[in-house]
């Protein structure tokens, strides 16, 4: 994958050897910071570990590193919406946070970490960072970047039948003769 930025630095994820050069992708599973130069800028993403980028493994299903530039497996841990029941469980195995909860932090060993959505929201099990979902006729003020994510009535004469709506557009006026 190449993506032409002639005059520019090439965006992360991508790297190039000489100014004009075509942007060339990291390999799989690895990224770079902005105006990389070189293969070698290029390092393991965020949920995968290495010792060089171009041996970048994924983390086990359910996990991810705390950050990027991981070197080895015992980096990973329970990603964002799932806990390890340790000292309890094997803690290689991720559980997720039950329906209508949510655990925005990696790295959680108990299920105490999984927070009730708020009133007027629900989840599905194993939601993260992006939280709970407004139910219908609701809408999340700001998107999900409060948190907890706090929904609002749709305003008289609009209806929302969408989870999750975000933001006022998300009510729809009522149909004529209602």
């Amino acid at each position: 994958d190449t993506r032409e930025v002639s005059g520019c630095a090439c965006v992360p994820g991508y790297y190039r050897l000489m100014p004009g050069d075509t942007c060339t992708a990291c390999p799989s599973g690895a990224t770079s910071s902005v105006g990389a130069l070189n293969q070698s800028d290029c390092f393991c993403a965020v949920g995968f570990y290495g010792s060089t980028a171009t041996d970048c493994a994924g983390c086990a299903e359910n996990q991810t590193t705390a950050g990027a530039n991981a070197t080895g497996e015992d980096a990973c841990a329970c990603a964002d919406g799932f806990y390890t029941d340790y000292p309890t469980a094997n803690t290689s195995v991720c559980v997720a946070c039950p329906r209508n909860t949510y655990n925005r932090l990696v790295n959680q060993n108990t299920s105490l970490a999984c927070a009730a959505c708020p009133n007027n929201s629900v989840s599905e099990p194993g939601r993260g960072v992006d939280g709970c979902d407004c139910v219908a006729g609701r809408y999340a003020l700001d998107g999900w970047q409060t948190s907890p994510v706090e929904c609002v009535l749709c305003p008289n004469g609009t209806y929302s039948e969408t989870v999750g709506g975000q933001g006022l557009l998300s009510c729809l006026p009522c149909p004529s003769l209602t």
